[in-house]
């Protein structure tokens, strides 16, 4: 995210990482900023996040050879259903690769190979990691058909549910079917919290995705007024939940909510808050983030606030100096590394922030490249 082709990289990365993340069993409260860009405290799964926005020189490689052929897919997928044991972080890496890769290959026969990865996975007795990982993969592959994916929500267990959700998540496939699955299940999971959580959140996520697809507007649309709707009408114990949707649906008809939430007693619905402003456009939205930055008073809400300074670039002016000073003055070291890992991502597009890099580093030439590698 520090130059065009680190952006594209991380992009291309991200999902695979957050097939990884999916695949190691990471709980949806606990990886939702890695998986569905929540504001969940840091832990293990906002480092993955950090590690793919920021460190990521190359795509994430294989340490298994890649499939050429169907066959070699179908051979892979079953040795993995045939395990007692979980797959490795570096394994789950592999078969999230593959499951990208399969999306070109054709079948014997005819058809698609991921159909015929699929038909393989149908047998499975359990969702394990592997299959976790290997469905992620063809989710962030453009190449992979819709109406096979559609067909695996339509078919798949309440077990293998969450994370299928979680692999929509950071996929880049969003229909009208898809939505559908991911709202029944936000409705209808009663009782199974993580499942639940993990709907809500992905179906935020689909209906932005479906926002940049140019032929989905209506589709975004109404995930907005679902969201909006749940939000004005949460309960306290919801309230967290519903605003964190909210935010992954960059959904702009709820910024009275937000607005009211940013001013809650309780700190974690206030952190909540800054997060859902992250990608609202307009100048209320940095205004309102940099107002938590500076004044309020736990250090969990600024921090998240800086975190969410990053996440676009309009008004950068008013960005870079509200970051500036939180880098400079604010009391916690967190805080003063989020706001200075934002102005990293700000400064491949806005030399307001390169210059203030420069100062707070000290140095007279910081290029993007320098700024990487500091970050």
């Amino acid at each position: 995210m520090i130059t065009a082709t680190r952006a594209a990289r991380a992009i291309a990365a991200l999902a695979i990482v957050g097939a990884v993340a999916n695949a190691m069993g990471v709980g949806a409260r606990d990886a939702k900023r890695a998986v569905v860009w929540s504001s969940s405290a840091n832990d293990t799964a906002l480092a993955v996040l950090e590690s793919a926005t920021h460190e990521v020189t190359a795509p994430p490689t294989s340490s298994a050879a890649r499939v050429t052929t169907c066959d070699e897919a179908k051979t892979r997928v079953t040795a993995m259903l045939a395990r007692d044991d979980e797959v490795t972080s570096d394994e789950a890496m592999d078969l999230a690769t593959m499951g990208g890769d399969v999306a070109s290959l054709a079948a014997d026969g005819g058809g698609t190979c991921v159909d015929a990865v699929l038909a393989v996975m149908r047998t499975a007795p359990r969702c394990s990691r592997g299959w976790s990982a290997v469905v992620s993969g063809m989710l962030a592959s453009p190449s992979t058909p819709d109406d096979a994916m559609e067909r695996l929500a339509a078919e798949t267990t309440p077990a293998c549910a969450e994370l299928l959700l979680r692999g929509l998540s950071t996929g880049v496939h969003a229909t009208p079917r898809l939505v559908a699955f991911a709202e029944t299940t936000a409705f209808g999971a009663t009782g199974e919290e993580s499942r639940r959580t993990t709907a809500w959140l992905a179906l935020g996520t689909l209906g932005r995705l479906a926002s940049t697809l140019g032929d989905r507007a209506d589709l975004a649309a109404h995930v907005e007024d679902v969201i909006r709707t749940a939000l004005r009408g949460s309960s306290e114990g919801d309230r967290v939940l519903m605003l964190e949707a909210a935010g992954n649906a960059a959904c702009a008809s709820c910024a009275p909510e937000i607005a009211l939430a940013a001013l809650s007693p309780r700190w974690d619905v206030r952190r909540a808050a800054a997060s859902a402003w992250r990608f609202q456009s307009g100048a209320d939205a940095p205004k309102a983030i940099c107002a938590l930055l500076l004044r309020d008073k736990t250090s969990s809400v600024r921090e998240n606030a800086a975190w969410a300074m990053r996440w676009r670039d309009d008004d950068d002016v008013e960005r870079v100096e509200c970051l500036v000073t939180a880098a400079a003055t604010d009391p916690t070291d967190a805080v003063r590394r989020a706001a200075r890992g934002s102005l990293v991502v700000l400064a491949e597009g806005s030399e307001d922030a390169r210059s203030a890099l420069r100062h707070i580093d000290g140095a007279h030439d910081v290029s993007s490249d320098t700024l990487a590698q500091r970050e």
